[in-house]
């Protein structure tokens, strides 16, 4: 019976074998096929190759890694984590996937995930220092700035006069507001390297914490003259350059570094702002809807999105705007202000108020919402509810609450 059995096992698996080889094959063939979509820029094809390459074949952990890429590009970080989650799980022993997803989580702002993902990878890879220097990076972004440090100095052990591990170091340094350290590394690798624009680009950052804009600007302007292809060196002069009052060259700058970089969310909602600033409304919005084109998930994007379209009266449009972003960040009190500012336009009331209180418990000593809370409270002519709101707005320090204090609460 045993042998029969064993025999059994044998036959069915030997004629599984051939559909099983076939499966993978056809799976890899739309592979290759949708990595050619790829390069060509047919991402809508490609995407459809790589799901139909994962519905013929759903243990192919390469298939799901390829189309989180392809999410990626998207911008759709969440359908890009599951692909990545199930590669892994498919094989678990791929350090480039776990290197890969630890950049989505960063995206998302899973700081922990991220940095355990990276360490992950290194587990499995432990000789790639590629993988080691973009943990310095993970650190760096999740504020974890004397761990980067340390992950450099230790990197920097093999080879002291690397350039892009000083000049992270010094970044590094930088965050951690070690101006004069990130000054003396900078100052080190010029005396290697006089036409490093990176080194000059982070000069003119410890300027701009320092808040000496002209020093800044000059700082750039030599990262530019050095290299007048760096987008990053003209997004940092135009900063410098509006925190100095030219708001005309703060928008040349832009526009430039747009023309080098024309898929980086940041410069779009960077001008977005500026836009506003000017009164060009209508560009505003063009550039908010850019950024967000380019990410979806761009939260300070949808919140000034949402702010620009109540003030221009697509309250609709604000509204939908803000409920976006709460299913993003539905722990943001400035959002449920925000959306309780809209229903107030829509005369909800009661959504309103809905909204203030929960901003208040998110935030109890969020001055904005207090006196937000106490208007629509006066609106529905609950005066001693309206006042205490008010005198509790006017302690957080928001002035604008004395004015209705005097006029509906001292008497």
């Amino acid at each position: 019976m045993k042998k029969q059995a064993l025999l059994f096992l044998f036959l069915f698996s030997t004629a599984m074998l051939p559909a099983q080889m076939t499966n993978r094959q056809e799976s890899m063939r739309l592979l290759a096929d949708g990595d050619v979509q790829m390069r060509f820029g047919n991402w809508e094809q490609a995407l459809f190759l790589f799901t139909n390459a994962i519905a013929t074949d759903i243990s192919n952990a390469d298939a799901f890694a390829k189309r989180a890429i392809l999410y990626e590009k998207l911008g759709r970080t969440q359908e890009a984590l599951a692909d990545y989650n199930q590669a892994i799980r498919i094989n678990p022993l791929a350090a480039a996937m776990y290197d890969r997803r630890s950049r989505i989580r960063l995206i998302a702002a899973d700081y922990k995930g991220a940095i355990d993902d990276i360490s992950q990878a290194i587990n499995l890879n432990p000789d790639d220092m590629k993988l080691r220097e973009v943990r310095t990076v993970d650190w760096l972004v999740s504020g974890f700035y004397e761990k980067a440090i340390n992950e450099i100095d230790s990197l920097l052990l093999k080879n002291p006069d690397e350039e892009q591990l000083l000049l992270k170091k010094a970044m590094a340094s930088l965050l951690a507001g070690e101006g004069n350290q990130c000054r003396e590394i900078i100052r080190q690798v010029l005396r290697k390297n006089p036409s490093s624009s990176v080194a000059y680009d982070l000069e003119g950052m410890v300027w701009m914490q320092e808040k000496n804009y002209p020093a800044a600007i000059r700082s750039f302007s030599r990262a530019l003259e050095i290299n007048s292809e760096f987008a990053l060196a003209y997004f940092n002069r135009s900063q410098a350059y509006r925190l100095n009052g030219n708001a005309d060259k703060a928008r040349s700058d832009l526009d430039s570094a747009i023309k080098i970089s024309h898929d980086i969310s940041n410069i779009y909602f960077s001008r977005a702002l500026l836009r506003k600033e000017t009164g060009d409304y209508n560009g505003a919005m063009q550039d908010y809807n850019v950024a967000l084109d380019f990410d979806s998930s761009y939260a300070e994007a949808l919140y000034n999105r949402a702010f620009l379209k109540k003030f221009l009266g697509n309250y609709t449009g604000a509204l939908n705007d803000i409920d976006r972003l709460l299913a993003q960040q539905p722990g943001a009190a400035a959002n449920w202000n925000m959306r309780g500012n809209i229903n107030l336009l829509f005369d909800n009331i009661p959504m309103a108020l809905a909204d203030y209180s929960k901003a208040i418990e998110l935030d109890p000593d969020f001055a904005e919402a207090y006196y937000n809370r106490g208007l629509a409270y006066q609106m529905q002519t609950r005066l001693m509810l309206s006042c205490q709101d008010l005198q509790k707005s006017m302690q957080l320090g928001y002035k604008p609450a004395l004015v209705l204090i005097t006029s509906f609460c001292d008497h």
